[in-house]
């Protein structure tokens, strides 16, 4: 299972335009198991307490997304005050893996 997600937030919108300060109030995570498919997206509108210098790294944790097990899709992006939301950012894809038991105590041969 992954432990977080990390990106750079944009300094510039497409246009040319700095982003003000405070001006991006949401990230969203998108998820889907097929490329650029992204079925659930999880929001995180809290990100300023995990932004380091332009970084943000979110919690798997505060995502509060239940991938099942496979090979999964994701990607980022940010919407601003005024509503408007950035295309996805480029792709990662990673493995859930099923856990595997403990092997079994207590074996003998009688």
């Amino acid at each position: 299972m992954p432990k977080s997600v990390t990106l750079t937030l944009p300094t510039q919108n497409t246009d040319g335009t700095t982003i003000a300060a405070g001006d991006i109030v949401d990230i969203q995570v998108g998820f889907g198991t097929s490329s650029q498919n992204y079925t659930l997206v999880a929001d995180d509108t809290a990100f300023a307490t995990q932004t380091q210098n332009g970084v943000v790294t979110i919690p798997w944790a505060t995502l509060n997304e239940n991938l099942g097990f496979g090979t999964w899709f994701a990607a980022s992006r940010v919407k601003n005050a005024e509503g408007q939301v950035s295309a996805w950012s480029e792709e990662a894809s990673f493995n859930i893996a099923p856990p595997v038991p403990n092997p079994p105590t207590g074996f003998s041969v009688a």
